[in-house]
């Protein structure tokens, strides 16, 4: 009974190995995914946000003239 368990006990072990690896790599993988966002998203506002501001800057500065 002893040698059955211990035959169990290996495999199990190894699979928890793996499964930490596979863990870890994502980990890495997701954060790298997180940066990206980060920078597209930041990319997207440094675009935006101007393009909104002229022309309601340009309404306004009409506005004031009339």
């Amino acid at each position: 009974m002893g040698r059955v368990e211990a035959e169990l006990v290996s495999p199990r072990r190894e699979l928890h190995r793996q499964i930490s690896a596979v863990r870890e790599e994502l980990k890495g993988e997701i954060n790298s995914v997180r940066e990206d966002v980060r920078s597209l998203y930041r990319m997207t506002l440094s675009v935006l946000i101007p393009m909104w501001v002229t022309p309601v800057g340009a309404i306004i500065g009409i506005a004031l003239t009339h």
